[in-house]
Protein backbone atom coordinates (compact mmCIF):
# COMPACT_ATOMS: atom_id res chain seq x y z
CA UNK A 1 0.00 0.00 0.00
CA UNK A 2 2.86 2.40 0.81
CA UNK A 3 4.38 1.77 -2.63
CA UNK A 4 1.10 2.77 -4.27
CA UNK A 5 0.81 5.93 -2.17
CA UNK A 6 4.43 6.90 -2.86
CA UNK A 7 4.06 6.30 -6.59
CA UNK A 8 0.63 7.94 -6.97
CA UNK A 9 1.92 10.59 -9.36
CA UNK A 10 3.60 7.99 -11.55
CA UNK A 11 0.40 5.92 -11.62
CA UNK A 12 -1.66 9.05 -12.37
CA UNK A 13 0.74 9.98 -15.18
CA UNK A 14 0.54 6.51 -16.71
CA UNK A 15 -3.28 6.61 -16.62
CA UNK A 16 -3.32 10.10 -18.13
CA UNK A 17 -0.95 9.16 -20.96
CA UNK A 18 -2.88 5.96 -21.66
CA UNK A 19 -6.18 7.89 -21.80
CA UNK A 20 -4.76 10.46 -24.19
CA UNK A 21 -3.19 7.81 -26.46
CA UNK A 22 -6.31 5.64 -26.53
CA UNK A 23 -8.50 8.67 -27.27
CA UNK A 24 -6.21 9.78 -30.07
CA UNK A 25 -5.81 6.35 -31.69
CA UNK A 26 -9.34 5.00 -31.23
CA UNK A 27 -10.88 3.51 -34.37
CA UNK A 28 -13.76 5.13 -36.27
CA UNK A 29 -16.60 2.73 -35.46
CA UNK A 30 -18.89 4.11 -38.19
CA UNK A 31 -16.14 3.60 -40.82
CA UNK A 32 -15.59 0.02 -39.66
CA UNK A 33 -19.33 -0.70 -39.78
CA UNK A 34 -19.63 0.77 -43.30
CA UNK A 35 -16.62 -1.30 -44.38
CA UNK A 36 -18.36 -4.45 -43.15
CA UNK A 37 -21.55 -3.51 -45.01
CA UNK A 38 -23.51 -2.36 -41.98
CA UNK A 39 -25.01 1.03 -41.44
CA UNK A 40 -23.38 3.29 -38.84
CA UNK A 41 -25.65 5.80 -37.17
CA UNK A 42 -29.18 5.37 -38.51
CA UNK A 43 -31.15 8.24 -39.99
CA UNK A 44 -33.78 7.65 -37.28
CA UNK A 45 -31.27 8.16 -34.49
CA UNK A 46 -32.20 11.08 -32.19
CA UNK A 47 -28.81 12.72 -32.73
CA UNK A 48 -29.19 12.59 -36.53
CA UNK A 49 -32.75 13.97 -36.32
CA UNK A 50 -31.59 16.79 -34.03
CA UNK A 51 -28.71 17.60 -36.39
CA UNK A 52 -31.12 17.81 -39.35
CA UNK A 53 -33.42 20.13 -37.38
CA UNK A 54 -30.48 22.39 -36.50
CA UNK A 55 -29.40 22.52 -40.15
CA UNK A 56 -32.92 23.57 -41.17
CA UNK A 57 -33.00 26.22 -38.45
CA UNK A 58 -29.69 27.71 -39.56
CA UNK A 59 -31.00 28.41 -43.06
CA UNK A 60 -33.83 30.68 -41.96
CA UNK A 61 -33.50 34.35 -42.64
CA UNK A 62 -34.58 37.16 -40.36
CA UNK A 63 -34.51 37.55 -36.64
CA UNK A 64 -36.29 36.13 -33.64
CA UNK A 65 -37.48 38.53 -31.01
CA UNK A 66 -38.95 38.16 -27.56
CA UNK A 67 -41.09 40.85 -25.99
CA UNK A 68 -41.14 40.85 -22.18
CA UNK A 69 -43.53 42.88 -20.06
CA UNK A 70 -42.34 43.49 -16.52
CA UNK A 71 -43.37 45.54 -13.54
CA UNK A 72 -41.47 45.42 -10.27
CA UNK A 73 -44.70 45.66 -8.26
CA UNK A 74 -46.86 43.33 -10.44
CA UNK A 75 -48.66 44.03 -13.66
CA UNK A 76 -52.19 45.26 -12.99
CA UNK A 77 -55.32 43.91 -14.67
CA UNK A 78 -55.67 47.12 -16.70
CA UNK A 79 -52.07 46.78 -17.89
CA UNK A 80 -52.69 43.12 -18.79
CA UNK A 81 -55.70 44.21 -20.83
CA UNK A 82 -53.57 46.79 -22.65
CA UNK A 83 -50.84 44.18 -23.29
CA UNK A 84 -53.44 41.74 -24.64
CA UNK A 85 -54.87 44.42 -26.93
CA UNK A 86 -51.38 45.33 -28.20
CA UNK A 87 -50.54 41.68 -28.90
CA UNK A 88 -53.85 41.27 -30.76
CA UNK A 89 -53.06 44.33 -32.89
CA UNK A 90 -49.61 42.96 -33.70
CA UNK A 91 -51.11 39.57 -34.52
CA UNK A 92 -53.74 41.15 -36.78
CA UNK A 93 -51.01 43.12 -38.62
CA UNK A 94 -48.58 40.22 -39.11
CA UNK A 95 -48.48 40.51 -42.90
CA UNK A 96 -47.86 44.25 -42.90
CA UNK A 97 -45.15 43.89 -40.24
CA UNK A 98 -43.46 40.94 -41.98
CA UNK A 99 -44.04 38.53 -39.09
CA UNK A 100 -44.08 34.90 -40.23
CA UNK A 101 -44.76 33.19 -36.91
CA UNK A 102 -45.84 34.39 -33.50
CA UNK A 103 -46.47 32.62 -30.22
CA UNK A 104 -49.21 34.46 -28.38
CA UNK A 105 -49.19 33.64 -24.66
CA UNK A 106 -52.82 34.75 -24.32
CA UNK A 107 -54.17 32.31 -26.91
CA UNK A 108 -52.19 29.17 -27.65
CA UNK A 109 -54.01 26.75 -29.97
CA UNK A 110 -57.27 28.49 -29.28
CA UNK A 111 -57.03 28.08 -25.49
CA UNK A 112 -56.98 31.14 -23.34
CA UNK A 113 -53.98 30.85 -21.02
CA UNK A 114 -54.06 34.18 -19.23
CA UNK A 115 -57.20 35.80 -17.98
CA UNK A 116 -57.64 39.19 -16.40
Amino acid sequence: MNKIIKGRWAIFSIWLIATILLTFFQPDINAILREKGQQGTSSESPSVIADNILKKMDTTKGTSNIIVFYDKNKISNAEMTNIGDAIKEISDSKKELGITDMIDPFNVRGKKLISF
